[in-house]
């Protein structure tokens, strides 16, 4: 019997460049156990091809503003291999890198992702998109309107799948307006453990709501 493909957009901000904290040792570790799943497994009838989407650090602004006019779409495979992820990585002011707050560069996550990573993005056409906390949406947000912009305007944006690495409202209410936009855009959440979910709930969803 042939296997069919899933195909699942990453998106996280911090990824393989300049890893800083766990969010970015969590999300390669992600990625590979997406792609790794199917070895254990000979008689799978599915395999997962994964586009991943994130933040890269860049020194100067002169050097950011040329990247972000001549950025290519960098793909780490060329060969087919879903066991490779595919990278598109954003140009972010390296002022910026470093923290996961909202003083990051998350604005310019978004603003960054060049048109041809729009173009290649929409062609990949996932069935679902995973997003590493707040920092996410708008990034998402830029894809979902490109989806909406489509001549044939036939394919719907891919759902949005909230992966809370971190509850920042936890710990800074600043973020609880942030943290609010993510689960409402979201079709639903994967928390790390039970009393974030839960935290998460009581907290914006105000009961079970099936997210």
């Amino acid at each position: 019997m042939k296997k069919t493909k899933k195909k699942v957009l990453f998106i996280s901000y911090e990824y393989t460049f300049g890893t800083f904290s766990g969010n970015g040792v969590l999300a390669a570790s992600t990625v590979r156990g997406f792609l790794n799943d199917s070895d254990f497994d000979d008689d799978a009838m599915t395999t997962t091809e994964i586009l991943v989407v994130c933040a890269r650090p860049t020194e100067l602004e002169e050097e950011l503003r040329m990247e972000k006019e001549e950025e290519e779409v960098k793909e780490v495979n060329t060969d087919d291999d879903h066991h490779i992820p595919r990278v598109l990585s954003v140009p972010v002011p390296k002022s910026k890198w470093g923290r996961l707050d909202k003083t990051c560069a998350y604005e310019e996550f978004a603003t960054n992702v060049s048109e041809k990573q729009l173009v290649a993005i929409v062609k990949f056409r996932a069935d679902v998109v995973l997003g590493v906390d707040w920092s996410s949406l708008e990034v998402y947000e830029r894809i979902r309107k490109r989806y909406q912009e489509e001549e044939d305007g036939f394919s719907p944006p891919p759902p949005l799948t909230y992966l809370n690495y971190r509850v920042f409202t936890l710990h800074d209410e600043s973020h609880r307006a942030l943290e609010q936009r993510m689960i409402t855009a979201s079709t639903h959440v994967i928390c790390l453990c039970i009393n974030d979910a839960k935290f998460l709930r009581d907290a914006f969803v105000g009961g079970d709501d099936g997210k």
